[in-house]
């Protein structure tokens, strides 16, 4: 088995293990990049068998001395010099006692506080500079000072590295995932940056259920060097329809943040191509130009979709052209003016989706464009506008445009508003200004919907120079009320019948947004007697326009007596609010009923003959199927049972049991009694099924 050591207490381990056997601790890797944990970790240097105070590497004639405390001389040029400052420090201590200095693992004395006058020889040979005790003096230095340097070079990495952190956790940490709304099974892409360099982060969903990689483990991310992380994350069934919360957990750096993620509903319906917009203008501009513009392709069905785009004009290409996708998915227009002349051009896109036995379905782009002549002095961009607001509606709707001098000198220019309706719906802001060579201006265009029926309307608003020459560019304004999300439940009330402790079959039941709006909708239960036995899934999702839903609606009837039971599901889409009521009726199980007969056995047997066998009818006039059984209450005399085991009876059958006595051993003047019970075999219908008893009475002659 490979193993690995404990980082804290050195013991062997499994090397997959995540928890130290020997002393508990955690063996998980820390969010601590490596280099830093170098720098924490406690140097253990491994066992030596020299003695305390033997340094590797010293020749035995340079070894500190270890049998006893040895004498530090002061520093001295001479042995005259030496032996004045030995006289000194002698008088200056008097009779004081040595005081022992400890260094790591030796014992260092300063000098003898008292010693003759004039020295010994052993004095002479310590003072001496060439001596082996001066040598040995240098070694504590020396070690001192590669300690300093050491504690240098640390400290200038330790700045070094937290520094760097800093500079990157300084970041403010953000998420980008793409696509926001996908179904089961698919997979997103989430993005992060500003987290600290080299972080371990935790990836969480709803709160705090861990997001799971493909061994089923909690996923964690490791940041790289700039705080950055990309992964792909894939919905699994066992998430729910609707919005969810996808967080990241930086434990290291004590931070988390969230974005949010909606689950479209399985739908079985097929695959179906809608555009966001079935007509779209590119604005006018001057030849030589081109403009590029995004639109939405729809699946408003389940499953994959394949598509192809074609344009019957070449100024007006699709970018791509084609491909594949599950929700929606955005293309490109571009528009080359290049040497167009000066004019208003139409072209059209083509979408074709293949949809396999049911043929090709095509859905059509109308493009429109301008180019300006060379005495065209304003224009707008776009050209065209496009609003949708729900019906009553209080908040107006804002779009800009941009109005453009092309011209070589200063004007001034107005604007004037005409709707279909008549109505003062449509405002532009300012509505007229000056304008510098070759300067351009932001415009607000405002809707207000409020006053307006559901129904389609249009606007023009011209733009005019003051001066009188060049064109009079217009902005086309188109405004859709429709009608807000409606909620619709078929069948309006569900009814459950069961037998007590059974539970029925589901129940379905169809949701559809009859409004023009996408609609949002959650799901509650509650039942009159506060007990958990109704129940919904889906609980949440989004419809769009048309769009419909199925909601299984189970029943758990387990622990209910029988009776009736009252149940809602509560439906809420924005301020809107349906009810659908639920009805249980929980009936007493149905029961087979056992009948015998006849229920005495009369057997009269002379000595040492061998009687007849009786027969014994058994019925089952219950509603449910009888598993029966026949037992005797003696077993002397033994009684000869055909079938003996018992057997199955459906409702309104019977069985006929062959009773004979084995009286061989019985003696002459006997008279003998049994009873023969039949009974439910099934313990839990046992206690609903009365039994049944025959009386068997033998008399021996």
């Amino acid at each position: 088995m490979q193993t690995k050591r404990c980082r804290f207490c050195h013991q062997p381990v499994s090397i997959y293990a995540q928890v130290c056997r020997h002393c508990g601790r955690s063996l998980v890797p820390s969010s601590v990049p490596k280099r830093r944990e170098r720098l924490r970790r406690r140097s253990i240097p491994p066992a030596s068998p020299q003695p305390i105070g033997y340094h590797a590497g010293l020749h035995p004639e340079d070894q500190p001395y270890l049998s006893s405390p040895f004498l530090v001389p002061p520093l001295a040029t001479g042995e005259e010099a030496g032996a004045e400052q030995l006289a000194s420090s002698a008088a200056r201590s008097d009779k004081a006692e040595p005081q022992p200095m400890h260094l790591e693992s030796q014992e260092v004395w300063p000098f003898p506080a008292r010693i003759q006058r004039g020295g010994s020889s052993r004095a002479e040979e310590i003072l001496a500079p060439g001596s082996s005790s001066h040598r040995r003096n240098l070694l504590p230095r020396a070690l001192l000072v590669l300690f300093l340097v050491a504690l240098a070079m640390s400290a200038a990495l330790s700045y070094l590295f937290f520094a760097r952190r800093w500079s990157v956790a300084t970041l403010t940490p953000s998420l980008t995932v793409i696509p926001r709304q996908l179904h089961f099974n698919e997979s997103l892409t989430l993005v992060g940056k500003g987290f600290g360099a080299g972080d371990l982060l935790a990836l969480q969903r709803d709160g705090t259920i861990p997001l799971r990689d493909a061994r089923g483990q909690p996923l964690r991310v490791q940041a790289n060097a700039i705080g950055a992380f990309a992964l792909q994350v894939t919905v699994t069934p066992d998430w729910q329809p609707g919005e969810h919360q996808l967080l990241v957990v930086d434990e290291t750096q004590l931070l988390s943040i969230a974005t949010t993620i909606t689950v479209l509903p399985s739908t079985s319906t097929p695959p179906q191509l809608r555009l966001s917009d079935y007509s779209v203008d590119l604005g006018a501009d001057l030849p030589g130009t081109t403009t590029r513009l995004a639109i939405t392709l729809l699946n408003a069905g389940g499953g994959q979709l394949s598509w192809r785009a074609s344009s019957d004009r070449s100024w007006l290409q699709v970018d791509p052209v084609s491909g594949s996708f599950v929700g929606s998915e955005v293309v490109t227009l571009v528009a080359q003016r290049g040497e167009l002349a000066a004019g208003n051009y139409t072209a059209h896109v083509t979408f074709v989706q293949q949809a396999g036995e049911q043929g090709k379905t095509t859905q059509v782009l109308a493009v429109t464009m301008t180019v300006l002549g060379s005495s065209a002095t304003l224009s707008i961009a776009p050209a065209s506008l496009s609003y949708t607001a729900s019906s009553g509606t209080q908040a107006p709707l804002r779009q800009t445009v941009a109005l453009q001098n092309h011209s070589q000198q200063a004007l001034d220019w107005s604007s004037q508003v005409s709707t279909n309706a008549g109505g003062a719906w449509l405002q532009v802001t300012p509505s007229a200004g000056h304008l510098e060579a070759g300067a351009s201006i932001t415009l607000s265009v405002t809707v207000s919907p409020a006053s307006l029926s559901a129904g389609s309307y249009q606007g023009t608003v011209l733009f005019e120079n003051r001066s009188g020459l060049g064109d009079e560019p217009q902005l086309m304004v188109s405004l859709h009320v429709v009608a807000p999300g409606r909620l619709a439940l078929t069948p309006s009330a569900l009814s459950f019948t069961t037998a007590q402790g059974q539970n029925p079959a589901p129940q379905s039941l169809t949701l559809q947004n009859s409004g023009g709006l996408t609609l949002s909708w959650s799901l509650t239960s509650s039942t009159g007697d506060n007990r958990q036995w109704l129940g919904a899934t889906p609980t949440a999702g989004t419809l769009a326009p048309g769009g419909r839903a199925t909601v299984s609606v189970q029943v758990n009837a387990a622990g209910l007596v029988p009776g009736s039971y009252q149940g809602r599901l509560i439906f809420s889409a924005g301020s809107l609010r349906q009810e659908i009521t639920v009805a249980l009726t929980v009936q007493t199980p149905a029961v087979p009923t056992i009948t015998v007969g006849p229920t005495i056995l009369i057997f009269d047997v002379p000595h040492g003959t061998t009687p007849a066998a009786q027969t014994v009818t058994i019925t089952n006039d219950g509603q449910a199927p009888l598993n029966w059984t026949i037992t005797a209450d003696k077993s002397d005399p033994p009684l000869q049972i055909t079938p003996a085991s018992g057997g199955p009876l459906a409702p309104g059958q019977n069985t006929t049991v062959s009773i004979a006595p084995v009286l061989s051993q019985v003696p002459a003047n006997t008279s003998l009694s049994l009873t023969l019970t039949v009974a439910e075999r099934d313990p839990d219908l046992a206690s609903l099924v009365a039994p049944q008893q025959v009386l068997v009475l033998i008399a021996v002659i």
